[in-house]
């Protein structure tokens, strides 16, 4: 980690609609091994996975790794996780929900533009009841559908931490 605390990669450089999975799994390994690093000086850090011309996103697979070294690392507070444009769907929304109801210590939570779907938010919706550290939720541009926003209002009202929450617009 820099000694700002803060971490800023684009998710990998990509030949086309397949990319190229190395590179898209360098920034996820980086993230991992930051989590699970027990030698870095900054115990709180943020983490921005950009999007943008060329690059390959982390998708399910991605945020299932990350989520999994979230959950067996205690060492870490994530002040910022800001996962835009990841395509991470309704298989990383369901890891990322395991994270967020074991109360993982993410403060801010940006999950736009994932093409996460009525599961996923509903999956996320009922991980909010038992979350106590994010503040901070943007969720817009997912088609979530209305089971989906039921569960993730009534989720919204029952996290007592949360002060700001972005649902947006769906697609």
């Amino acid at each position: 980690s820099r000694a700002t605390g803060e971490n800023s990669m684009s998710s990998g450089r990509g030949g086309g609609a397949g990319g190229n999975s190395k590179q898209a799994n360098a920034p996820v390994a980086k993230l991992v091994a930051d989590i699970e690093s027990g030698e870095t000086k900054i115990p709180t850090f943020n983490w921005r996975f950009r999007d943008g011309f060329g690059t390959v996103p982390i998708g399910a697979a991605g945020m299932s790794r990350i989520a999994d070294a979230f959950l067996n690392c205690e060492r870490h507070c994530c002040n910022c996780l800001e996962l835009q444009n990841q395509q991470i769907g309704d298989e990383g929304s369901k890891a990322l929900a395991r994270v967020l109801q074991q109360d993982a210590r993410i403060s801010q939570l940006n999950v736009a533009k994932n093409k996460i779907g009525e599961a996923g938010a509903v999956d996320i919706g009922t991980a909010l009841f038992s979350n106590a550290t994010l503040t901070r939720l943007i969720f817009d541009d997912n088609p979530i559908g209305c089971d989906g926003i039921k569960q993730l209002s009534a989720g919204i009202v029952a996290c007592p931490s949360l002060t700001y929450c972005d649902l947006g617009v769906g697609t």
